[in-house]
């Protein structure tokens, strides 16, 4: 039968018979045994041989019956809003669980809501602080403080720490890295002040005798006590701090220079005892012998740290600079300047002009007594880094 190329072919032919295997193919068309499928329930439907009907003739008859219509879809399942698995039974159960808790939960809640109504507001006391207003009007210091000069905070401040001694370590603490020329500064000017009162510490008396040596050391008494008292405070505060930065080798001999020659001229000074102890010195003469042995001392760490920059850690020196050095320590040590007139400004250096007179004078005994004693100095550097300008220790004859 043909049909139009428009038409489409139906998509099944019905045939007026059953299709049956060709008795040539051995039955390989039929199952042999019944087959655990869907179509399980057509063969169930299957006519029963009997005895008298041939197999043939009952196939037929069969064929010419109704078919049975099966469905092979599978059942749809029931709709849920989601797409999650059915719940398993332990599920069920922490389900059922989790309801029971809840209807706890919300019955404790609504006993301790109960519990809350019934019980009275806990109200906070609230302390009033006291605090004494202080008028718009109020003096300010700071303003004052401005308004004065700077010679004038001095006073106040120093009264400050008398009546209140606990506040002299705050005070320290607040002071920036010490400038040591500033302090040299001071220190010239205050022996400056001295030698007005004086006269000029380096040239002899007109009139020399005991007598005009007590005069002139009554008169320098107040201005050398305050000399021996600041350096005293300059040197202790240089060499206890490092923490406000270190010291140069080079800044701290600037620092010790003028104020040793200074403590020769302060020594020379004093009226010459008849025995060399402090009970016989007249007052300030011990504050001066303090001031000496601190002096000692600090050149002494001086050379340690220059020993220690130079030998342990191979820092070196210009041969200038070490030269100044060991000409000042002969110096101090052997009195080369004895008759000439000394100048030391802030700078650490000194200059001498013609001798005064012609015969050399006679030093005292506390002068040659530190002399001494520095000379001990004068050696230790010559052993630690007299090899930097090929100098040795000079030994003693």
């Amino acid at each position: 039968m043909a049909y139009p190329i428009a038409q489409q072919a139906p998509p099944s032919l019905a045939f007026p018979f059953a299709s049956r295997p060709s008795p040539l193919s051995f039955n390989f068309g039929l199952p042999s045994t019944p087959a655990t499928s869907p179509h399980k329930s057509i063969t169930h439907n299957l006519p029963t041989f009997s005895s008298g009907c041939t197999p043939h003739a009952c196939y037929n008859s069969s064929a010419t019956a109704t078919p049975t219509h099966l469905s092979l879809k599978r059942a749809r399942r029931s709709l849920s809003p989601s797409t999650s698995p059915p719940a398993s039974r332990s599920q069920q159960t922490s389900k059922k669980l989790n309801k029971h808790e809840s209807s706890i939960i919300a019955q404790r809640t609504i006993q301790t809501t109960s519990d809350r109504a019934t019980k009275p507001i806990k109200r906070t006391k609230l302390q009033v602080l006291h605090v004494e207003p202080q008028p718009d009007n109020a003096i300010d210091p700071g303003i004052m403080l401005a308004t004065m000069p700077p010679s004038a905070h001095l006073p106040i401040l120093l009264q400050l720490l008398r009546d209140n001694p606990s506040l002299s370590q705050s005070v320290l603490s607040m002071i920036p890295r010490p400038d040591l020329k500033t302090y040299v500064k001071e220190l010239d000017g205050k022996f400056a002040e001295l030698e007005r009162t004086t006269g000029r510490l380096s040239s002899p008396l007109p009139f020399s005798g005991a007598l005009s040596e007590a005069r002139r050391w009554d008169r320098a008494t107040s201005t050398v006590e305050e000399y021996c008292h600041m350096v005293s405070t300059y040197v202790q505060y240089a060499l206890s701090h490092p923490q406000k930065g270190a010291i140069g080798t080079q800044a701290l001999f600037t620092f010790l220079q003028p104020i040793t020659f200074h403590l020769i001229a302060i020594l020379a000074l004093i009226p010459s005892p008849a025995r060399l102890d402090q009970s016989s010195l007249p007052c300030p003469a011990p504050l001066v012998l303090n001031f000496a042995k601190m002096l000692l001392s600090a050149w002494s760490s001086w050379i340690s740290e220059l020993s220690s920059d130079v030998n342990d850690k191979g820092e070196m020196h210009p041969h200038s600079t070490v030269t100044h050095w060991a000409e000042t320590l002969d110096q101090v040590a052997l009195g080369s300047f004895i008759g000439q007139t000394v100048t030391i400004s802030s700078m650490g250096h000194w200059s001498s002009s013609t001798p005064d007179s012609g015969l050399p004078q006679r030093e005292s005994a506390l002068v040659v007594s530190f002399r001494e004693a520095f000379s001990s100095m004068r050696d230790e550097f010559l052993a630690q880094v007299g090899w930097l300008i090929g100098r040795q220790k000079v030994m003693s004859m």
